[in-house]
């Protein structure tokens, strides 16, 4: 009985702390709970707010403007395809047929204009500059018979008649000289090297091919010990400095691009970098198929970053528009636009610190403005720097629920 009373006792003793232990955790836990509720709806997230203070917006570089109207320039936007001026494009060949002995230019090598950048070994040159040499000998022999026989004619030695030949012997031999001359710089000489020609001097066959001004070798279709004819094309050399962009204007566009409006250029290549051009070229005929109208826009391209084949933006300013410099719309800059899954959003600042994601509709661009048509009014604190921070941020309080700082 002792026993079992003592027994009695222990278990009432192990179970008094352990049932404590259980109400305690159980009122601790509603307890906590409804603290964390409470706190948690103090500071409840609202959908596309973004809050920083002052030193955290500073860090993150965001700066607002007051919405305003401007004059924006009406403009189009579209796409193109850079391409070489084929006003500084030129293909070279041999003027005859020949077999390359050299080629003393390679692919991609700035030449400058009459640089040799290959040579050729040709019978028809080796020909004809011995017929320019005979013809040119025997032009000195009709010259000299001439001179004796005006001298002879002088002192009454020989007649008028005997003169006259001469004469005519003299000119028959200075039009075979010349031509063969003619013939020689057909092939490639210059005045220069036919006028140095002598017999023995030089190479006879060798003909040179000659850069036609200078620019860089931006084909080549030769190797040594290759015969090639005049209908062949060896290097294609192009000044880089300027180049074409082609761009497809819509019929319906037509009224909004004229010869000579302003057009800047951008490649995804160098992002930021912007080229200023103008168009050159209007197409007179519509593509019955597409509906559009060829356009060229010619820009300067110093240092060559910008490449043929590259495709290119293109937005092209129309002054010519009636509206120019007579109406003003609302406008922010295009920094200030963010895309997000609705459409184009930009952040107003409605309070300090407190930043609201606003859905806008967009018009038209221009000079780095967006035409805004609603969504906005004048004077609203816009983000126009460090709008794609705060973008983030939002993104990531709504996906993760987190706060901001």
């Amino acid at each position: 009985m002792t026993v079992r009373i003592l027994l009695l006792s222990l278990l009432a003793a192990c179970a008094a702390p352990e049932g404590g232990h259980d109400e305690h955790r159980e009122g601790g836990h509603d307890e906590h709970g409804d603290e964390h509720g409470d706190e948690h709806g103090e500071d409840k997230h609202e959908e596309g707010v973004v809050r920083l203070d002052a030193a955290a917006a500073a860090a993150s570089g965001v700066r607002v403007e007051a919405a305003a109207l401007r004059a924006l320039l009406p403009e189009l936007r579209t796409t193109g395809r850079v391409a070489f001026n084929e006003n500084q494009l030129a293909h070279v060949g041999p003027r005859s047929e020949g077999r390359v002995a050299e080629v003393k230019a390679d692919l991609g090598a700035q030449v400058s204009r009459g640089q040799v950048i290959a040579i050729l070994d040709s019978v028809e040159l080796g020909r004809a500059r011995a017929d320019f040499l005979g013809a040119r000998a025997n032009l000195q022999v009709a010259e000299a018979a001439l001179g004796r026989e005006e001298a002879l004619l002088a002192e009454k030695i020989t007649s008028q008649a005997e003169v006259l030949a001469a004469r005519a012997a003299f000119e028959q031999a200075r039009a075979l000289a010349s031509a063969a001359a003619e013939t020689l710089r057909v092939l490639g000489l210059s005045n220069r090297e036919v006028e140095a020609l002598d017999f023995g001097s030089g190479t006879p066959g060798r003909l040179a091919l000659r850069a036609p001004f200078a620019g860089t070798l931006v084909e080549r279709h030769l190797q040594r010990g290759e015969f090639v004819v005049p209908a062949d094309t060896l290097f294609t050399v192009a000044d880089l400095s300027s180049l074409w962009i082609w761009i497809d204007v819509y019929e319906r566009d037509l009224s909004r691009v004229h010869l000579g409006d302003e057009a800047r250029v951008s490649v995804d290549a160098w992002p930021g970098r912007e080229w200023v051009g103008s168009v050159t070229y209007l197409r007179d005929a519509v593509d019955p198929d597409s509906r559009t109208v060829r356009a060229r826009i010619e820009v300067d391209n110093p240092d060559g970053a910008l490449r043929p084949e590259m495709f290119a933006a293109v937005q092209l300013l129309d002054p010519h528009h009636e509206d120019v410099g007579t109406s003003e719309v609302l406008a922010v800059p295009d920094a200030a636009v963010q895309r997000a899954a609705t459409g184009s959003v930009v952040y107003v600042q409605s309070a300090p610190g407190t930043f609201e994601q606003r859905a806008v509709r967009l018009g038209h661009r221009s000079d780095g403005f967006a035409e805004v048509l609603s969504g906005l009014t004048v004077g609203e604190q816009v983000v126009v720097a460090g709008a794609f921070l705060l973008k983030t941020e939002a993104s990531r309080e709504s996906l993760g629920g987190g706060h901001s700082h």
